[in-house]
């Protein structure tokens, strides 16, 4: 079977991207997971893993979710002005506060 290169090239660049259909709230508490590309929000609660730490995930930290690879690949993040990527399974696992792009959020001590 004979392929023609360029047929297969303008089907690949032709492929939509993955749009994100999730429910979509603002100022509500959701797992990492659950964001959208370009969506951000902050850390509320993480898992014991003792590598969260060193790649800058801490309780009270912007995130910002860059992409999600396929094929239940790594979500690629942003934080503290570098990517990161880390795998779905823990990204379960952390709770995030999502907020629009540009809205600071208010902590306050209950």
């Amino acid at each position: 079977m004979k392929f023609n290169n360029a047929v297969i090239l303008k089907k690949i660049v032709a492929t939509p991207e993955i749009k994100c259909n999730l429910n979509r709230c603002s100022n509500c508490e959701m797992n990492l997971d659950n964001l959208c590309p370009d969506e951000q929000g902050w850390i509320t609660e993480l898992p014991e893993n003792i590598l969260l730490p060193f790649l800058g995930f801490r309780p009270g930290k912007k995130v910002c979710l860059v992409t999600r690879q396929r094929f239940n690949g790594p979500l690629v993040l942003k934080i503290d002005g570098r990517c990161v990527a880390i795998s779905r399974t823990i990204a379960k696992n952390i709770k995030v506060l999502k907020t629009t792009v540009g809205e600071n959020v208010v902590k306050e001590n209950v």
